[in-house]
Formats: structure tokens, sequence, C-alpha cells
């Protein structure tokens, strides 16, 4: 009885908790006064649950339709439509003001290692300005031939598979393309997909991966109870994680040994990175 006593008190305290918290973010919070439904305004669940199903683009755009250019679509989360909000948010700094600073727990978490979607200011200026090379007029033009091959493949992959199969999934086939190309490019290996008709086994974990990353995206945002529940994630999808980040730390580092100035990413950056 006492713990069934203990635990009900408990639960009682994180319901009257989470009652209070829903009721100062509507009524008491700093976005309180901007446009948006009390439920979005209350609680982050309705957010989560249309980024769960995959429909969030969807829902906010129909939030945008009914309340305006700017909706508070979480608790602590405003989503604008304008083009002088995309600047001021992601632009370049201006009048002395740096960029607004990331939100590590909706890119990765923190204690990761640096990227270009974690990066601080310095470091992302540091790889952008060693891939900027990779992206050049010059250099696209060079790459010209490479990408109206991939997207040959693409088009025989249309006809000969659709031929067979009477049907095929078109937006399977553009991940394909993607796939192919990009990794050609990044890591001088496709992984002809265009040329079977079938998935790589790694991009079907990436894809696998995605659904599992939003969850835990989330789940930082709290971490009273998002740490506890992070452990539960089963030990398949963590390998998972795992076996990714050694994939392509395995094509990279293959790549950069391959001695070529093939018009790729690679090149450009491994012909940059003293400057």
């Amino acid at each position: 009885m006492h713990t069934l006593a203990v635990a009900f008190a408990a639960v009682s305290l994180l319901a009257f908790y989470w009652v209070a918290t829903c009721f100062y973010n509507v009524f008491f919070h700093p976005l309180k006064s901007y446009p948006g439904p009390k439920l979005y305004a209350a609680s982050g669940i309705p957010f989560f649950f249309w980024k769960l199903k995959g429909q969030l683009p969807y829902k906010i755009k129909e939030l945008h339709d009914r309340y305006g250019d700017v909706v508070r679509v979480a608790p602590k989360y405003l989503d604008y439509k304008s083009s002088t909000a995309w600047e001021e948010i992601y632009g370049f700094p201006k009048d002395g003001k740096g960029n607004f600073p990331k939100d590590l727990k909706e890119r990765g978490g923190l204690n990761q290692p640096v990227n270009i979607i974690n990066a601080g200011t310095e470091d992302h200026r540091r790889f952008r300005r060693l891939q900027a090379h990779a992206f050049s007029e010059k250099t696209l033009a060079v790459q010209e031939p490479l990408i109206q091959d991939y997207a040959q493949q693409f088009v025989d992959g249309l006809i000969t598979f659709s031929a067979t199969d009477g049907s095929i999934d078109l937006g399977r086939w553009y991940n394909y393309a993607t796939f192919d190309l990009i990794g050609d490019l990044a890591f001088g290996e496709p992984f002809d997909c265009l040329k079977t008709g079938v998935m790589h086994s790694w991009i079907a974990l990436i894809f696998s991966l995605f659904e599992v990353l939003v969850v835990i995206a989330e789940l930082r945002k709290y971490p009273a109870i998002g740490s506890l529940l992070l452990l539960l994630i089963p030990p398949r999808l963590r390998n998972g994680f795992v076996r990714h980040k050694k994939l392509a730390a395995e094509k990279a580092e293959r790549r950069m040994a391959t001695d070529t100035d093939r018009p790729d990413f690679m090149t450009y950056i491994m012909r940059h990175n003293e400057t």
C-alpha cells in the first residue's frame, strides 16, 4: 500500500506540474501574444505528433493560412514564412549583429563531433569556405558530364524497370538518383541503385535512422524525461548509428587515399584544405 501511495503521489505531482506548465504557457509565457492554436501554445505534444506522422510541414502551412506570417507552433517555437524573417534568422550578419546561435538539441545533440550542421560560427565559416570550391560555377561546369550521365541512367532505369514491373515508385527512384550522384561526388563511388533497381543497404539504414532521429531530437528538448527514454532505444537501432558512422568513415578514408584529380567534392576540399 505504501508503494502504491508513493506512486500515486508521484503521478499526481507530475500531472499537476504538467497542467500548471500548460496554463503558464498559454497565459503568462513571453510568447503568449503570438497567434496560433491554444493547444499548440500549451504543449509541444501536437507539434511532436505531426512531426512523427511526417505531416508537420502540411500542418504548419494550414496554420499559416489561418493565422498569418508568424505562428506559435509550440510553447517555445515560432514559425515564420516571410522572406524578411528568413533573411534575419538565417542570413549573413549585418549592422554588427551576429547570427542567431544554433539549437544543438535540433541538430544532433550536444557533445557530438563538429560538422557543418552543428558547427559554431567560426567552424561553420571554415567548412563553408572549404566546400565552396566544390560548388563554384567553374567546378559545376566540369561536373556536368557526370551529372548528365546519372540523369540518363535515371531515365533508362525508369523505362527498363517500369516495363518489367508494370509500375514504378517514382519517389524511390529519385532517391536512387540522388544517392548515386552524391555518393559518386562525395566518395568517388556510386551505390549503383540506378543500375540494379535495388536500394543499397546503407541507404535503407540511413532512412531507418532518420525516423529515430526525429524522436531523439524531440526527447533532447526535455532533459528530465528525455534522458531516461533515450535509454529505451533498442540496441538494434543504437548499433545502426554505429554502423552508419563506420561505413561513412570507411568510404571517406578510401576516397581520400585515392590519388585522382576527378572533379568531385573531395578533390577540391583536399586541394584547399591548407588554406
